[in-house]
């Protein structure tokens, strides 16, 4: 059976999403076209979102993937989309403990990540090139985590936070949902909801 995947968004990241899933899927998967409401972008492979719903129905034999690297999008995204199926992407790459490892789905796992034991992970969320987990993290929905963050063990992240390039979330940091965390930062104390955090050691911009 052919399954036909298609993925939502037609910027750089998702192009990284179609690289990660030509090397990822079987040939039974067949790479439909970028979905994406922006109809100037020049591309054979452009499909008009109001197109795609209209035309292409949920079943198993369509799936899609996200990408958009943007938290707030992703969660309209997976409520727009919420008939279709939305598997997994592992790269192959990735060194993981799967038999401890807690996964929901929707999710996008880049070469070079190291997840190591009893990880819980939730939906929807990025985990970007050579990030690194740790052991009993908690993880929720939305979350876009970019290459080269470093999460220790016993974090507990919450939904739709971007954690920028190069982060440090240090052991047993707790981090509530909707925050921003900048790139190179380094995290020791918990961090609520709406916040933005920057420095080394971080601390919260004042509005």
């Amino acid at each position: 059976m052919s399954i036909s995947y298609y993925i939502i968004g037609s910027g750089g990241f998702s192009k990284e999403v179609l690289f990660y899933a030509q090397k990822t899927l079987g040939n039974e998967y067949k790479f439909g076209g970028f979905i994406d409401n922006n109809i100037s972008l020049k591309s054979e492979y452009l499909i008009e979102e109001s197109a795609f719903l209209e035309t292409i129905k949920p079943s198993d034999k369509v799936v899609l993937f996200n990408g958009i690297g943007n938290p707030d999008l992703i969660n309209k995204i997976h409520l727009k989309f919420k008939e279709y199926n939305f598997p997994n992407l592992i790269y192959p790459g990735v060194l993981a403990d799967l038999s401890t490892l807690k996964i929901g789905f929707g999710n996008i796992i880049t070469p070079n990540c190291i997840l190591t034991v009893d990880i819980v992970i939730g939906n929807f969320n990025i985990i970007n090139l050579s990030t690194t987990i740790g052991h009993d993290t908690q993880i929720g929905d939305y979350n876009v985590i970019n290459p080269g963050s470093n999460i220790s063990g016993s974090v507990t992240i919450g939904d739709s936070n971007l954690l920028g390039t190069n982060c440090t979330i240090l052991q047993g940091v707790s981090i509530g949902s909707y925050n921003k965390i900048g790139a190179s930062s380094m995290v020791n104390k918990p961090i609520v909801d709406h916040q933005t955090w920057v420095g080394i050691p971080a601390k919260p911009l004042l509005k």
